[in-house]
C-alpha cells in the first residue's frame, strides 16, 4: 500500500492545483502502467474508470481504455 502512496497523493493534487489536462493524463496512466507492471489489471481497471470521470472526452484516453478492456 505504501507504493501508492504518491500515486494518491498525485491524483489529490490534480484539483487542489488546477493541474492541466495533459498532466493530469500523465499521472493516471503513470499510476495505471504502475499496477500493470504489479500484475493488478483489476486495480488499473479502477483507476481507468476512476480517471473517466475528468477524462472523459479524451480520445487517446478513452483508445488506451478499450485497448486495455
Amino acid at each position: 500500500m505504501a507504493e501508492r502512496v504518491p500515486f494518491e497523493d498525485e491524483i489529490k493534487q490534480i484539483h487542489a492545483t488546477n493541474m492541466s489536462l495533459a498532466d493530469e493524463k500523465r499521472a493516471w496512466l503513470g499510476y495505471i502502467c504502475f499496477e500493470l507492471e504489479k500484475g493488478e489489471p483489476n486495480r488499473a481497471c479502477q483507476l481507468y474508470e476512476r480517471a473517466l470521470i475528468s477524462l472523459d472526452l479524451d480520445l487517446h484516453f478513452w483508445l488506451s481504455y478499450i485497448g486495455f478492456i
